[in-house]
Parts: structure tokens; C-alpha cells; sequence
């Protein structure tokens, strides 16, 4: 029960910052990051190194979107 209420709490404390970065995307409820920093916002890399190529290019994953219960879950 601990356990859960922490992980309940830690999506309860970052709502508003969800709600306001899916009112900036032009959606309505709450967006979650791909990659949370405390404050609830985006973290996510903007660059990634091309382990094949060596090269450094964008990072699109903070672009992703996913609508479902996964996000209940985790």
C-alpha cells in the first residue's frame, strides 16, 4: 500500500505541470513527459549519438504520444 500511494502521489504531484504542457501542445487533460525531471517537466535528450554512424542526431521521443492505459500503469 506504501508503495502504491508513492507512485499515486508522484503522477498527483506533477498533474498541473501535465496539464499545462498538454494545453501548450493544443490538447486537453493532462501529457505527461516521455522522460520526467522532478518538476514533472520534459527531460527527454535532444540529441542522441548514432552508436552505427557516430553521429549525433535529433532525439524525437519526447514527440511521442501514448494514449492508454499504460500510462495508468506505470
Amino acid at each position: 500500500p506504501n508503495t502504491a500511494r508513492q507512485l499515486l502521489l508522484y503522477r498527483y504531484r506533477r498533474l498541473e505541470t501535465a496539464r499545462l504542457a498538454a494545453k501548450a501542445a493544443g490538447f486537453q487533460g493532462a501529457m505527461f513527459p516521455w522522460q520526467s525531471g522532478h518538476d514533472g517537466t520534459e527531460q527527454t535528450q535532444v540529441l542522441h549519438l548514432n552508436p552505427l554512424s557516430g553521429q549525433w542526431d535529433p532525439d524525437h521521443s519526447c514527440r511521442q504520444r501514448h494514449v492508454s492505459l499504460a500510462i495508468a500503469y506505470n
